[in-house]
């Protein structure tokens, strides 16, 4: 008997151990691999790779600009001209909205592949592949 809250489900036709494992593998290519490397997996090439030119567009559009800045930062500051690292990090603070935006764009394309990558797997693989 099922305690409270809690149901007992047994594996269809297309859930079987191996057919999970191979979506779980194609989650786990785009989450530690690469965003868009599961969709790779799943030979879906051009979704593939357009998530992967988000990513790194996105990722890449915050990553330099605040790179820069912090390098900007420290030559001044090893200059002993504090003013001008100031100053320097004053290009945060007008910049900060496409910045956010960049960032929230990066985190929803990195989940996204990875529930793709899943899904798609355990839809396109029946079990007797």
């Amino acid at each position: 008997m099922d305690k409270p809250g809690f149901t007992t489900q047994t594996l269809g036709p297309d859930q079987s151990p191996a057919s999970r494992g191979e979506a779980v593998k194609a989650a786990l290519l785009s989450a530690l691999v690469l965003p868009g490397a599961g969709q790779l997996y799943n030979r879906q090439w051009m979704k593939g790779c357009l998530v992967i030119f988000l990513f790194l567009a996105a990722s890449l559009g915050v990553l330099i600009p605040l790179t820069l800045v912090v390098v900007n930062y420290y030559m001044h500051l090893g200059a002993g001209n504090v003013e001008a690292a100031e100053q320097s990090l004053s290009v945060l603070s007008s910049q900060w909205i496409q910045l956010a935006f960049l960032v929230l764009a990066s985190g929803v394309i990195y989940v996204y592949s990875i529930v793709d990558a899943y899904r798609q797997n355990r839809i396109s693989k029946p079990s007797g592949d």
